[in-house]
C-alpha cells in the first residue's frame, strides 16, 4: 500500500507570512509568490439604486399625506349652519 501525501498546491509558508510555495506532489519547488494584501473593507453603501433608508421613509410619509388630504377633501361631512 502506498502512502499518499499532500497533492500538488500553493500552500502558505508559516515562517513567510504572505508568501506561498509550490508543492508539486512530491517535494517543495522554487517557485514561491508572495500574496497580495486584500484591500481594507470599505464603509456601508446605500443601496444600489443610491436611495437610502431615510429617503424611502420620506417618500411613504409624503405619500401618506398625500393621500390622507384627497381622501378628506373627497369625504368631508357638511358643515352645520351656525348661522340660524
Amino acid at each position: 500500500m502506498t502512502a499518499t501525501g499532500p497533492s500538488e498546491a500553493w500552500y502558505l509558508d508559516s515562517a513567510m507570512s504572505g508568501t506561498e510555495w509550490h508543492w508539486d506532489g512530491t517535494q517543495w519547488t522554487e517557485h514561491a509568490r508572495h500574496l497580495q494584501t486584500p484591500p481594507p473593507p470599505t464603509a456601508p453603501t446605500p443601496e444600489k439604486d443610491g436611495v437610502t433608508l431615510a429617503g424611502k421613509l420620506a417618500f411613504m410619509l409624503m405619500a401618506l399625506i398625500a393621500v390622507g388630504g384627497v381622501l378628506g377633501a373627497t369625504h368631508r361631512s357638511p358643515l352645520p349652519d351656525t348661522t340660524k
